[in-house]
């Protein structure tokens, strides 16, 4: 149970870490479209009153599935967890191949705490769809855990920790390698 609940927390501090790798990121993203826009402006190209009117015209047509995924991500940010299943629900089915939407489906279900099967299920299709999230694998490992499953979720979370730490030893010496054995037996 000790192991259980280092692996745990070692999981846990690494998702914060990439959660604000991410941040940084996407703040780095918006600087870049602004100074396109400018840059489109300063060279004349167009002439508009806005920098969203310049935006408008380098995006793609609307990706309706990607749409629901973002309201549902914001939805869920918020801890409206009925309402990110729904919008969530809506991008799996207008595209069921991104494991991002699967897994933040996931934690919606998990978040609204009435569904865990089906939140098991869609973290599950997530991991077939990116096998290496070590956020999809954290998720299974939690709800395993919540079920029951104390044995399969060291196991999941083993499998996190050997994604998060490549050399396969942690730092309190704990051996993360999976087993191809292993590592099929929970993913399926």
């Amino acid at each position: 149970m000790q192991q259980l609940m280092t692996a745990k927390r070692e999981l846990g501090e690494a998702m914060r870490r990439s959660e604000e790798e991410i941040s940084i990121a996407e703040h780095d993203e918006d600087e870049e479209e602004e100074i396109a826009a400018t840059l489109a402006f300063l060279n004349g190209k167009k002439r508009m009153s806005s920098t969203a009117e310049l935006l408008e015209d380098f995006e793609s047509p609307l990706d309706l599935a990607a749409t629901h995924h973002e309201l549902g991500e914001a939805l869920l940010s918020k801890g409206d967890f009925a309402g990110a299943v729904m919008e969530l629900q809506r991008s799996v089915d207008l595209d069921c191949e991104n494991a991002a939407t699967w897994l933040h489906l996931a934690k919606a279900l998990d978040g609204n705490g009435e569904d865990s099967e089906s939140a098991e299920e869609a973290v599950r299709r997530a991991l077939e769809l990116e096998p290496s999230s070590i956020g999809a694998l954290s998720l299974l490992g939690k709800l395993l855990h919540l079920r029951g499953d104390h044995d399969d979720a060291i196991l999941v979370f083993r499998q996190a920790l050997a994604l998060q730490c490549p050399t396969g030893k942690l730092s309190s010496g704990f051996d993360a390698t999976v087993s191809e054995t292993e590592r099929i037996s929970v993913t399926m």
